[in-house]
């Protein structure tokens, strides 16, 4: 067994890995088997003292892999190791006014080859994180007590906070740079304050930091303090955790084998580690500082925020960077919630875009607001509306119906009645003046709060502005509210809206094989949107003309092309 600190002692340094705990946000803690065990054989000939493999949870709705529960069977069968220790976390809130779950959770300490166990709380749970702790300690464990979001505590209440730590029964206490917005001299600050008002006391303990690098500054506040006192260290292999990651081990571990001439810690192995597996998982996930979590920090915003948002994929930067503004505004931001991002989405700033030059004479769309006997064909961005446009112009001809065009597609032929739709203002933005020149309209969804701010629909620009609203799990044709910020399933409830029972979709490919998160995710937010338009509006009939993957009807578009009558106009619709 490595030289382990005492519980007493408070001035040699501990180093503590993450990657795992934190970077299973990326990933939803579903590591590879491989990468699991190539990380604890890289930890342990690195000599870091703990490495923390991820949490000990109740259940979660959602899959959720190993490492989000890490049950003692599966913590058996990983590699045994010569110095490094395993480390869990667990978050505080989960068991709020639940101790006694402790018992259900966790084996005797003697039973388990985990060796510490931290509690993540925000100052607001702190009693209760306090008898978790207790709970532990009576099975066995050493324990840590994390305080979240120090800079946001207020200075009159940080003295009284950390005296409240002082009296818990934690071996250790740390304090979290959580949002990445403190400087080197705030964290010193916060370091010393601890030994001062711990100095002296019957039970000193140690203190450790985990530092966010939203601007970059992690190395340098973990510099700055172990100048001041601090002795627990967090990192993680290339920084992995969320949104801007973390204190780098191998920074760490580097500094402190050849700067330091700690020679118990080597930095070998975490680069063979990181060219091995983490570089490639890394290209996967791409955390790290970008302009958004540089803002996130400023704005005290939650990170998950900001990597949600630039995960999807659906937004600009300036998208985000407004999102974030709202998330701040409503001063809910600080803690991460699926329906506060949901708010925030629906109330963005709408940019309206505002067409630079009048567009050419051709076809003019009238907009006709009651689409009941009508069909509506849905574009969708999938491969196969480029692959068979010209069969979708040749329906669209013979069968002339109401075209919604998802953003827009130029070989998409202008139909009467033909409307380009954009939730996304960049996409707007992009696109208009060619969807105007076109002869087409456009449906500009815009967040709820836009409504009437906007002025009247633009007759002789075609612009028709439409508001909408993001709720997760929620579906609503008036007003217009949709689960997920997808434009397709705006252009869907369009047409429900406006009266139109039979739909048609091209386009909708989905996302075959063996897909990115990002398309893993928006594969199962159009399952479930589908399956709710299915519930909610079961008079809708939606068929895919097109192959498909999500769970609708499919009939070929050549099969009506070969054996369906042209379809007869309602009168007046043109």
């Amino acid at each position: 067994m490595h030289d382990e600190p005492t519980r007493e002692d408070t001035t040699r340094l501990v180093v503590l890995d993450v990657t795992l705990r934190d970077g299973g946000f990326h990933n939803a803690w579903d590591f590879d088997a491989e990468h699991v065990r190539a990380y604890l054989r890289a930890m342990d000939e690195a000599g870091v003292d703990w490495a923390e493999i991820g949490y000990r949870s109740v259940e979660r709705t959602g899959f959720f892999g190993a490492l989000r529960y890490c049950e003692e069977a599966w913590i058996d069968a990983l590699p045994a190791l010569r110095h490094t220790r395993l480390a869990l976390m667990l978050d505080a809130k989960e068991l709020a006014d639940r101790e006694d779950e402790i018992g259900r959770l966790f084996a005797p300490a003697d039973r388990s080859r985990v060796g510490l166990v931290r509690v993540a709380t925000r100052p607001r749970d702190l009693s209760s994180a306090i008898a978790q702790v207790s709970a532990l300690a009576e099975h066995g464990y050493r324990t840590t007590l994390n305080l979240m979001a120090w800079a946001s505590v207020d200075p009159a209440d940080r003295a009284p906070l950390m005296r409240a730590l002082a009296a818990s029964p934690a071996d250790v206490v740390y304090l979290a740079d959580s949002y990445g917005n403190m400087y080197p001299e705030e964290i010193a600050d916060a370091v010393r304050l601890w030994n001062e008002l711990t100095d002296g006391t019957e039970r000193p303990r140690p203190i450790g930091v985990h530092l966010h690098n939203n601007l970059e500054l992690a190395f340098a506040n973990a510099l700055a303090a172990r100048d001041a006192g601090a002795t627990w260290v967090d990192a993680a292999v290339l920084g992995m955790g969320r949104g801007p990651g973390n204190l780098k081990t191998e920074i760490l571990l580097q500094h402190l084998e050849t700067r330091e001439g700690l020679t118990r810690y080597r930095t070998a192995p975490i680069y063979e580690l990181i060219g091995r597996h983490w570089e490639s998982l890394h290209t996967r996930y791409s955390w790290g500082p970008r302009a958004p979590y540089v803002l996130s920090g400023q704005l005290a915003v939650h990170p998950t925020y900001a990597q949600e948002l630039l995960e999807s994929g659906r937004y600009t930067i300036s998208e985000v960077i407004a999102i974030l503004h709202a998330l701040h505004d409503s001063k809910q931001g600080r803690s991460f919630s699926r329906r506060t991002l949901d708010e925030a989405i629906s109330l963005r700033p709408a940019l309206m875009p505002t067409p630079s030059s009048p567009p050419s004479p051709g076809t003019r769309t009238r907009f006709v607001s009651d689409w009941a006997g009508r069909e509506v064909i849905v574009v969708g961005r999938g491969p196969s509306s480029t692959q068979h446009v010209d069969a979708i112009n040749r329906y669209i001809r013979r069968h002339a119906p109401i075209v919604l065009e998802c953003n827009h597609l130029a070989a998409l032929a202008t139909a009467p009645e033909h409307f380009a739709c954009f939730t996304l203002h960049a996409n707007a933005q992009r696109m208009l003046q060619d969807v105007l020149h076109c002869g087409k309209a456009a449906i500009l969804g815009v967040g709820r709060s836009e409504d009437g701010a906007l002025g009247a629909d633009d007759g002789d620009a075609r612009i028709v502005v439409e508001p909408y609203q993001v709720a997760s799990g929620e579906l609503s044709a008036s007003p217009c509210v949709i689960p997920a910020d997808v434009v397709s399933m705006f252009a869907i409830m369009q047409a429900v809206q406006r009266g139109a029972r039979r739909v048609r979709v091209v386009g909708f490919d989905g996302y075959r094989g063996s897909p990115s998160p990002r398309d893993a995710r928006m594969q199962q937010e159009l399952e479930g949107f589908f399956a709710l338009l299915g519930q909610r509006y079961p008079e809708v009939e939606v068929i895919s003309l097109t192959p498909t993957s999500f769970p609708i009807e499919v009939r070929s578009i050549y099969a009506s092309l070969a054996l369906d009558p042209p379809t007869a106009l309602t009168p007046g619709a043109r």
